[in-house]
């Protein structure tokens, strides 16, 4: 058959990016009602069929972005685990997708026939995966692929799926630890069979001086999947739970409250291509953050986000925090009194006093927190702050009420909050030294529920 896929979009995507297809059919086009047809098909479903003229080539591009972004996005569940000795490891449930693409046409017999589809065989199939991302850079040729190669897990180079920054040779954020005092955080990192990923590296230090060494094996049992065993894609994009709650969860040496720790200053998490084996993934660390003036005492929130390169990245606002409420109030004036019932003979009419007057119903009250980070590494914090200010999902957990006046709020769940800031101003260490950064976010749940 004289029809060529001439340009397509493989590997590793991400939702954001162009998908591109261009298709060549050198033997059709002339046919009456003539149209090139490209098929998305996701989880083995078509779930949309393009249709188009041939340009002035002959040819068709195809970009089917929008329509498979639609079907992948980031998990909002995983920031807990190792809660109570559970696994530090997740699959996912829909943050990873595999879209073949099927190319096609279709034209009628005679003008006056209703045009027939036609879809191609197996070997022109198409297929990409993709998660719910952009890793086109600035300076990157449009369909690029070598951005997102760095994201699979087979050599010290390669990248979680986050915006963690790179500071001084390592990718950093910061966690808090303090008597009764952690945060929950994830990172997501790729695990297709590409990936050589089989084991996590946990290592806690006091500054230089390395004090315990973990290794977690990427497994069933442990809640991942090994890359040479993939075989559907809730299996190729695996979630760790790395925050102070979470490994103190999961206990054992990775626990921070662990003796063998005592006095710890940092932990590095890296992936392994087996026990003991050599690093497949650069290192991540995380730095403790301990009480300081500036935080109020057994207050302190983290918020998480689904950032740029569809994992998820945690920050944690340990400096001042205000809550404030704006409340909307419907108002209406009752005369009051039993008119209604009244006959002056037996019941006389009355008013109270209580009665009469302005009465208040239907009240909403949305709920804001001014949340700063104390004074940190801007290097750090610029970084993800930019990514927070830019994700269109964020959450928020801490040892709140959350401003519903309630002593039983599980501070083991997050809730969904709105970024109300507007604009954003990179720091640097070189202009500003340490700084904070402050954020208003609103309680996306109004009070009372609706």
């Amino acid at each position: 058959m004289a029809y060529n896929v001439n340009q397509t979009s493989t590997g590793l995507r991400g939702s954001y990016d162009d998908l591109i297809y261009v298709f060549q059919d050198t033997l059709n086009t002339a046919e009456p009602k003539y149209r090139y047809a490209c098929s998305v098909n996701i989880d083995g479903q078509p779930r949309a069929i393009l249709r188009q003229l041939p340009n002035n080539a002959d040819c068709a591009v195809f970009n089917p972005r929008i329509i498979a972004a639609q079907f992948v996005k980031p998990d909002e569940n995983k920031w807990f685990l190792g809660q109570s000795a559970s696994n530090l490891l997740s699959t996912n449930t829909s943050a990873f997708k595999t879209v073949t693409i099927i190319p096609g046409y279709q034209y009628a017999t005679s003008a006056n026939l209703e045009p027939t589809l036609t879809l191609l065989g197996a070997s022109y199939h198409q297929t990409v995966q993709l998660v719910s991302g952009n890793f086109t850079l600035p300076t990157s040729t449009v369909i690029e692929t070598t951005d997102s190669a760095q994201y699979i897990p087979d050599d010290s180079n390669a990248l979680f799926l986050s915006d963690a920054p790179l500071v001084a040779g390592v990718y950093t954020n910061y966690v808090v630890y303090d008597t009764g005092k952690t945060n929950w955080a994830a990172l997501a990192f790729i695990n297709t069979s590409a990936s050589t990923a089989t084991y996590v590296r946990i290592r806690y230090f006091n500054n230089a001086t390395q004090l315990s060494t973990t290794e977690i094996e990427n497994s069933v049992a442990n809640g991942g999947v090994p890359p040479s065993s993939v075989s559907a894609d809730t299996e190729r994009l695996l979630y760790l739970g790395v925050g102070t709650a979470n490994l103190n969860g999961y206990s054992g040496q990775s626990s921070p409250a662990n003796p063998a720790n005592l006095n710890w200053t940092h932990y590095e998490i890296t992936l392994l291509d087996g026990a003991g084996g050599n690093a497949v993934s650069a290192t991540y660390r995380f730095e403790r953050l301990d009480c300081n003036k500036f935080q109020q005492a057994g207050e302190f929130y983290t918020l998480h986000w689904w950032n740029s390169k569809g994992g998820l990245d945690s920050l944690v606002f340990n400096g001042k925090s205000q809550l404030s409420q704006s409340i909307k109030r419907t108002e209406y004036r009752q005369i009051g009194g039993n008119s209604y019932d009244a006959n002056g003979n037996g019941v006389d009419y009355n008013k109270y006093s209580y009665e009469e007057g302005k009465t208040q119903s239907n009240i909403i009250t949305t709920t804001t927190f001014s949340l700063s980070t104390a004074f940190g590494n801007p290097e750090v914090l610029s970084p993800l702050m930019m990514s927070l200010m830019n994700s269109e999902r964020v959450y928020m957990t801490g040892s709140n009420d959350y401003g519903t006046n309630s002593t039983g709020a599980d501070k083991n769940k997050a809730v969904r909050v709105a970024v109300s800031d507007t604009s954003f101003q990179r720091k640097t260490s070189v202009s500003d030294g340490l700084t904070s950064y402050q954020v208003q976010v609103e309680i996306s749940r109004l009070r009372p529920t609706r």
